[in-house]
């Protein structure tokens, strides 16, 4: 291709001095949304974060901050898990009651409420759409089941076991989109004693899907999102001595798990809490004792740390959740405390190479422009049609 001169010269010019003009933006501000000790679980479309923190007594709390000060969600005893958030500001999760028995329960309007069990003594709620179904675990009234859980699906104040993948005897619901479908982990065999095989799932018109692992004995999903892309981690072909595979972050869609990969280290593992409707993943990268949080996304996986400014002094530990407008509820330490955080885009600046390409593309046009308005010049009309951008995956 044929570059003019003053249009190589500029480009070159540019080169040089943009760097020092026009470093790299930072990719996301830091807002933290819960006092120390805390970490975040959830966030809505609002920006709404739902954290858990520990007490002044050693219990554990959930609480909520819509902008303000965090505000506690109390508990209906004892110990309070906070699970998740819907756009509408339900919050489900799991509260000990007073004989000590976790009860799945919702919180709206300042008010906790028991969604009580099965038939069993204990329940934990999971996930819940926008629609206000709600999905968790809890036990049942069969004798011969009192130590383990079932899945279930909560819509219009009743609780349904949804059941266990073929020869499981456990299950657990973890997340509901706002078509109704549910992802999870059950047993796959009762075979090998407490710590037997599973897997996650996919529950879609009334059928439970097994999605596999990559390799290892086992995986469990956290996130689907509403075109039915699931995340989570699984074990993979390298195994440790236990038999447990070293987990690896999964995206599983249209039958296929694929690994997302790790961030690099010694015995490096990974594990994908969230999904958005644009694809976006957010999780957890760990190599040893050191433990970053991760976004994936156009087919990388990046360290979120490496997307802050780097004197706030922040480590981001855990991304656990991600909406549509690419906020995300994170946990990062500083000065030997952590807490919650919201991670907010900032406006994105082009880097200095795009500078670059941008400034050789205009002067081209404008020497194109030059040619084909002088004398003699060949004026052509392309007869290709218009397309627009690719849709982002899973888009809705």
């Amino acid at each position: 291709m044929f570059i003019p001169w003053h249009c190589f010269r500029l480009v070159l010019i540019a080169a040089i001095t943009l760097p020092l003009a026009a470093p790299a933006a930072t990719r996301y501000s830091v807002t933290t949304v819960g006092i120390a000790g805390s970490s975040a679980r959830d966030i809505n479309l609002s920006g709404h974060v739902l954290g858990a923190y520990t007490d002044g007594s050693g219990a554990m709390r959930g609480f909520l901050n819509t902008g303000g000060a965090p505000l506690d969600l109390g508990s209906l005893g004892g110990d309070t898990f906070a699970g998740a958030l819907s756009d509408s500001a339900l919050v489900v999760g799991s509260s000990a009651n007073r004989a000590g028995d976790d009860r799945a329960f919702s919180y709206a309007n300042g008010a906790m409420r028991d969604l009580g069990t099965l038939g069993g003594m204990y329940s934990r709620g999971y996930g819940v759409n926008h629609q206000g179904d709600i999905v968790g675990s809890s036990s049942t009234g069969n004798p011969d089941e009192w130590n383990l859980e079932r899945a279930f699906v909560m819509s219009g104040g009743v609780m349904r076991n949804i059941g266990t993948l073929p020869n499981g005897d456990m299950s657990r619901a973890r997340a509901i989109n706002n078509a109704g479908q549910v992802t999870g982990l059950s047993s796959v065999s009762t075979d090998g004693g407490p710590e037997h095989p599973y897997h996650a799932f996919l529950y879609s018109g009334g059928v439970m899907t097994d999605l596999g692992t990559l390799g290892g004995l086992y995986s469990e999903a956290y996130a689907i999102n509403d075109r039915g892309a699931v995340v989570g981690s699984a074990g993979s072909m390298e195994e440790y001595p236990s038999g447990h595979g070293i987990r690896h972050a999964f995206l599983y869609v249209n039958g296929v798990m694929t690994d997302l990969g790790t961030l690099g280290g010694e015995e490096a593992g990974s594990t994908a809490f969230d999904i958005n409707n644009l694809g976006h993943i957010v999780g957890e990268g760990n190599s040893g004792s050191v433990q970053r949080a991760f976004l994936y996304e156009n087919g990388a996986l990046r360290d979120l740390n490496t997307l802050i400014d780097p004197t706030a002094g922040w480590m981001l530990q855990e991304a656990r959740a991600i909406n549509d407008l690419q906020q995300i509820a994170a946990t990062g330490c500083k000065d030997g405390q952590c807490y919650a955080l919201r991670l907010d885009p900032t406006s994105a600046v082009p880097e200095p190479d795009t500078y670059a390409v941008l400034l050789l593309g205009l002067c081209m046009v404008g020497f194109a422009a030059h040619r084909a308005t002088g004398v003699g010049a060949n004026r052509t009309v392309s007869s290709s049609g218009r397309h627009g951008a690719a849709a982002p995956p899973f888009a809705r």
